[in-house]
């Protein structure tokens, strides 16, 4: 959508950021990762942008050398609550999170009576087994910073009997935005690659939000 301003979170060396900012009419892209030689790599790929597409093109990224859910949680405290200016918040989010102890092992999949089951979240400890401990941090701190009518591209782990429909991520989607009062609608789920551990694949679900402020609001990603 032409004027987004996106958020890529576990940038990496920045292929989404890069093609983003090179393919699409977005506004502003900000490329985030905790790793020191990831963002050296993403800022030669920035600088081989410039030079091929030119410096107006490259001026629409933003690289952070920031851990993901600090960046989440700082945003966050940058509008006091009776600021009267709009929080800060994006338009689209891709979040390529990394695989943790728990996500989409035998152990999260214990709350899961089998394949086609539908999981019910009831409490934080449901919650941190679907999606891992810091998958439930990360959409908590993560959905508020999604505009009115924003994306967001959901990195999560899943066995292989439970893809392309990923009942237990949609669920936690679900209880998360429930919680920040806003709805969700899921756009696409599958998976996304090949296997991360035997019989797991990570699995990309794409939803859409509604409430929240404003698309491209003043004050926001820029």
């Amino acid at each position: 959508v032409p004027g987004e301003r996106v958020l890529v979170l576990f940038a990496g060396c920045g292929p989404e950021a890069l093609a983003l900012a090179a393919r699409t009419d977005c506004a502003s892209v900000v490329a985030v990762d905790a790793c020191a030689v990831a963002i050296n790599c993403l800022n030669r790929g920035l600088e081989t942008l410039r030079r091929a597409r030119g410096a107006d093109i490259a001026a629409k990224v933003r690289v952070l050398h920031a851990d993901a859910l600090d960046f989440l949680r700082a945003d966050e405290r940058v509008r006091s609550p009776s600021s009267s200016e709009p929080p800060l918040v994006y338009d689209r989010i891709v979040a390529a999170r990394p695989k943790n102890a728990r996500d989409g092992d035998a152990a999260s999949l214990d709350d899961v009576d089998g394949a086609g089951s539908t999981a019910v979240l009831d409490d934080d400890d449901d919650a941190a087994a679907f999606g891992g401990p810091s998958g439930v941090e990360f959409l908590r701190a993560l959905v508020p910073r999604l505009a009115k009518g924003a994306c967001c591209h959901w990195s999560d782990f899943a066995a292989d009997w439970e893809v392309p429909e990923c009942r237990r991520t949609r669920a936690l989607i679900a209880k998360v935005c429930a919680e920040a009062g806003r709805e969700c609608v899921i756009l696409h789920s599958g998976r996304a690659g090949p296997s991360v551990a035997r019989r797991a694949y990570r699995v990309t679900v794409d939803f859409r939000v509604s409430g929240g402020a404003p698309r491209n609001a003043p004050g926001g990603a820029d």
